[in-house]
């Protein structure tokens, strides 16, 4: 029962990354389409170290990375 479980939660997530793939393709797997977002992604992501880089606490650990990580994945996909 487990097994029968676990298969279908690896192909429901499955098939979530199919349809975010083949939406995101043709802009985002294409050498012109990175070129021409290149400067949103790279600003993107100086924000996001700038931010983290903020939130830094004891021996430089950012508190609830993961949290941190999804928005920055979040913002990537907008």
């Amino acid at each position: 029962m487990i097994h029968l479980q676990l298969s279908f939660l690896i192909l429901r997530e499955g098939e979530k990354w199919s349809r975010l793939r083949k939406a995101l393709a043709p802009k985002m797997l294409r050498p012109k389409g990175i070129r021409e977002n290149l400067d949103n992604f790279n600003g993107v992501a100086r924000d996001a170290i700038t931010h983290m880089a903020a939130l830094r606490g004891i021996g430089d650990e950012i508190p609830d990375l993961e949290g941190e990580l999804s928005k920055y994945a979040t913002e990537c996909k907008s």
